[in-house]
C-alpha cells in the first residue's frame, strides 16, 4: 500500500493546492487526488515538480506499508426499520448493529475484526431534500496490528471500513447519508 503524505506536508507548510497549482503547473484533478490519497498513479514530472516545490524527497511524500486488503465483509444484524418517515413516505433505517472481518493478502497479518452500530440522527430536508442524517461508530479489534502499523494505516483502515459500510447501508436504505463517523482506537 502506498500512502501520498500531500495532504500532510501542505498542512504544516500552511500551503493550500490553489498554491501548489500556481506554483508548479500541476492540474487541480491530480493535486486533488493527490491530497485525498485517491490517486491510481502518478507522473515522474509531476512528482519532481512537486518534490521540488515543497522541498521535500520522494520518501516524504509517498510512504510504502506492506499491506493490502483482500477483503472486507459486513454483516448488518438487527436493522430497524424506524416509523419515521421521509418526504417520500420511505420507512427509513432508525438503528441497527453491524460486525465485519477485514482480510489481508499478506498471510503474516491476522485478520481485524470490528463491529459497531448505526443511529438515526436527524431529518433535515432543506440541507438533503429526502435523505436523512446517520451517525456511524465501530471499533477495531486485531492482535498485534498497532504495533505493527503507524497511524496512517489506522485511518486508511478506519475511512475503508466507513466507505464500505456506506456502500453496504446503501443496499438497505438509500436514503441514509452518513452524518458522523466514531471509532474507537485500534485495540492489541
Amino acid at each position: 500500500m502506498i500512502i501520498v503524505k500531500l495532504s500532510e506536508i501542505l498542512g504544516q507548510k500552511k500551503l493550500k493546492i490553489s498554491d501548489v497549482m500556481a506554483k508548479t503547473g500541476i492540474t487541480r484533478p491530480t493535486l486533488t487526488s493527490l491530497y485525498y490519497d485517491k490517486a491510481k498513479g502518478i507522473n515522474f514530472d509531476t512528482l519532481d515538480k512537486l518534490c521540488k516545490f515543497l522541498s521535500v524527497s520522494v520518501n516524504d511524500l509517498l510512504l510504502f506499508y506492506d499491506i493490502d486488503i483482500k477483503s472486507i465483509t459486513i454483516d448488518f444484524h438487527s436493522l430497524e426499520q424506524g416509523i419515521a418517515d421521509n418526504s417520500d413516505n420511505h420507512g427509513i433505517i432508525e438503528s441497527g448493529d453491524f460486525k465485519g472481518i477485514i482480510r489481508f493478502e499478506q498471510k503474516h497479518l491476522d485478520d481485524l475484526i470490528f463491529s459497531g452500530h448505526i443511529s438515526f440522527d436527524s431529518f433535515n430536508p432543506e440541507k438533503y431534500d429526502s435523505f436523512y442524517e446517520m451517525d456511524l461508530a465501530f471499533n477495531i479489534k486485531g492482535s498485534e496490528f498497532r504495533n505493527t502499523y503507524p497511524d496512517d494505516i489506522s485511518d486508511i483502515l478506519i475511512t475503508t471500513i466507513s466507505n464500505k459500510i456506506k456502500q453496504e447501508l446503501s443496499e438497505y436504505d438509500d436514503c441514509a447519508v452518513i452524518n458522523t463517523v466514531f471509532t474507537k482506537s485500534i485495540m492489541k
